[in-house]
């Protein structure tokens, strides 16, 4: 079972340029066990008024961390939300 992280990466308006170093950012959650996944460069519809870049990262938690279908609390016995 895996377990996901999503990170957004906002972008100047004026130049288009992330905010951050999107590099770094992977770098840094590599460094605390996250395997990245995908990058997906989101850009701006006519509703949207911001670029961002949407990092996101994998993590392998183990087989026993959820021991059946009932330890997962947002899922009821049907596997309804």
């Amino acid at each position: 079972m895996y377990t996901y992280k999503f990170i957004d990466v906002d972008h100047s308006a004026w130049t288009g340029k992330p905010k951050e170093n999107i590099e770094g950012v992977i770098e840094e959650y590599a460094s605390m066990g996250w395997r990245l996944l995908q990058v997906v460069p989101k850009t701006p519809t006519s509703s949207m008024t911001k670029f961002v870049t949407k990092i996101i990262f994998e993590k392998k938690v183990s087989d026993d961390f959820y021991t059946k279908k009932s330890d997962l609390p947002f899922i009821d016995d049907e596997g309804f939300v």
